[in-house]
């Protein structure tokens, strides 16, 4: 029944209570008119149209009302009435009298309520139109109303006769009954009773129209009884009305009364309520949602439209993220579902809901670069490395990856010789990032110095010509014959070529005379350096048995010796300076 239409969608002045009736393609009653078969699902009014939603009828489109006539006298004046009008023609005022908003309209023609249905159809909007949509009036009113029946794509409209009874009668969990699933009275019940029906003049007059509150199976109120309905159906020059009224026999108000009336018949007992096709409604399908990382920023997406024009809500149906309006925040790893739904109003169906999967990765990490650590020399007490930071936010593990080194609690690094250090630092990753790769940093721990080594290194820091391929003690960097350990000891320039600079031989009175100036600190560091005599030169024959040596000059660092051994006549003799360790 009926098409999607689609529209902007603006608030109504009456907004319906509806109740759905499913079950197409049910068979009718056992009777001969086989009444009840409906082959579609369509929507019911849960309740007869009321005094309060008719006066919102009135106010919106009657300021004018002499020609369509919406509006009885009758439902001002009788007491069974429950609307008042003040004002003139063009400036017509409608008012619900006092108690009974909630009673059904009457004094309704079967037009009036065409008119309705046409004003729901349109959008229930002040200065609505009233002529088309779900009947084509016009203006007019047909003298044969064989002609005025429901247009195609009609959303509100009036039942028809098998709709109208299905609603009321139908309960397809009784199977068995003598007229099929059809009860005989529209509360669930074969018998009538004045405490679930109003009628035979058991309530006195309308009631409300939750009153006395037993509904039929698919949830719709006073179809048997308060006052009767018009339907659709066409039945000559007439239409059928159903369900009796307040002041009706049981028969009447039964799957059995039906009656007749001239369409434009305005009584005190005749109401009317509508029913609705289910207008289909769908939701197009989400634009593509690339994979995401966790720790992007939230992103906006293009929500999907409905094709009724309705709003759309979009939620997170499962996974880690969360939505608010269009923007999307991923909150963890994992598949993440969007879903879309239209809950639908009382035009459309809610729609089938639709939705999209995308893919959040774990997020990359990095490590930091470490503290840059200067060379130690083995010995120095345990130290504290720093440990660089993940880029997550996730702690770093640290590792000796190679060397001579041990780490305890607290990163606290423990030498254990001599050699280069490797460190590392790592991060696992957890259930949002990936492992970071690793980080590392090196340092080289030396030995630890002689008190000779690091009083020689420091004498080398004070020649910087020297350098690692001429600093060795055995080389002679200024090429006068004299090593660097000589020149170091006898605390000489090793960059001056000066053989004679601080040491001097010479024969005087009888003695073999060499003078020379050596360091202080030589025996403090582990160095000697003294005078040694030869006659042969022969590495064997040097000693320095007889030589005598004598301080003859000193500085804070310094003292100048003479060495001296005794000459006789015809004998060749040598004198040298000697250091060792």
């Amino acid at each position: 029944m009926g098409k999607t239409v689609q529209r902007t969608y603006v608030t109504p002045l009456v907004i319906p209570a509806l109740t759905a009736v499913g079950d197409a393609y049910n068979l009718g009653d056992d009777t001969a008119s086989n009444r009840g078969a409906v082959s579609y699902e369509f929507q019911m009014g849960k309740y007869e149209v009321t005094n309060a939603e008719y006066t919102a009828f009135l106010n919106a489109v009657a300021k004018s009302d002499g020609f369509y006539g919406l509006y009885n006298t009758r439902m001002g004046t009788d007491t069974q009435g429950g609307i008042s009008r003040s004002g003139t023609n063009g400036s017509y005022v409608y008012a619900l009298k006092a108690g009974v908003a909630n009673k059904p309209v009457n004094f309704i023609s079967v037009y009036s309520a065409m008119r309705y249905c046409n004003w729901l159809h349109n959008g229930a909007q002040p200065d609505g139109n009233t002529e088309s949509g779900a009947y084509r009036l016009l203006g007019n009113i047909p003298s044969n109303t064989t002609v005025l029946l429901r247009s195609a794509g009609a959303r509100f409209f009036l039942p028809a006769e098998d709709e109208w009874y299905k609603a009321a009668f139908y309960d397809p969990s009784i199977a068995g009954m003598m007229t099929g699933n059809y009860w005989s009275y529209a509360v669930l019940s074969d018998t009538p009773s004045a405490a679930s029906i109003n009628f035979g003049g058991a309530f006195g007059g309308v009631s409300d129209v939750t009153t006395p509150g037993y509904p039929s199976y698919y949830g719709t109120y006073g179809q048997s009884g308060n006052v009767a309905e018009w339907t659709e159906t066409v039945s000559g020059a007439t239409r059928l009305v159903r369900g009796g009224h307040y002041a009706s026999a049981a028969a009447s108000v039964s799957a059995q009364g039906v009656m007749t009336l001239d369409p434009a018949s305005q009584t005190a007992n005749v109401g009317f309520r509508i029913a609705a096709a289910n207008a289909i409604q769908s939701i197009g399908a989400f634009a593509g949602i690339p994979s995401k990382a966790y720790g992007d920023s939230p992103f906006a997406i293009t929500l999907p439209v409905s094709s009724s024009g309705l709003p759309v809500s979009v939620t997170v149906k499962s996974g880690p993220a969360i939505i608010s309006g269009n923007m999307v925040t991923v909150t963890g790893v994992g598949d993440v579902t969007l879903a879309a739904n239209q809950q639908g109003d009382y035009y459309y169906d809610a729609a089938i809901e639709v939705t999209a999967t995308f893919t959040v990765g774990k997020a990359a990490q990095i490590i930091g670069s470490f503290a840059a650590i200067p060379t130690k020399t083995f010995g120095v007490a345990p130290f504290t490395v720093s440990t660089p930071l993940a880029s997550s936010g996730l702690a770093v593990t640290l590792s000796v990856k190679s060397g001579p080194a041990v780490l305890s609690t607290g990163n606290i690094l423990n030498l254990s010789g001599a050699g280069t250090v490797v460190l590392a630092a790592n991060q696992a990753g957890d259930s949002n990032f990936n492992a970071a790769p690793e980080a590392t940093t090196s340092f080289a721990v030396i030995a630890p110095q002689s008190p000779f080594e690091s009083s020689y290194n420091y004498w080398l820091t004070t020649y910087p010509a020297l350098n690692v391929t001429n600093s060795g003690l055995t080389d002679d960097s200024d090429g006068d014959g004299a090593s660097n350990l000589l020149e170091f000891a006898m605390d000489r320039n090793p960059t001056l070529a000066t053989s004679a600079e601080n040491s001097v031989i010479e024969f005087v009175g009888g003695e073999l005379r060499i003078t020379y100036t050596r360091r202080k600190d030589l025996s403090s560091i582990g160095l000697q350096i003294f005078a040694e005599t030869s006659t042969a030169l022969d590495a064997a024959s040097w000693t320095n048995n007889g030589v005598v040596e004598q301080v003859i000059f000193n500085t804070s660092t310094t003292e100048t010796v003479r060495a001296s051994i005794p000459m006789q006549s015809a004998t060749k003799k040598f004198l040298r300076i000697k250091v060792s360790k």
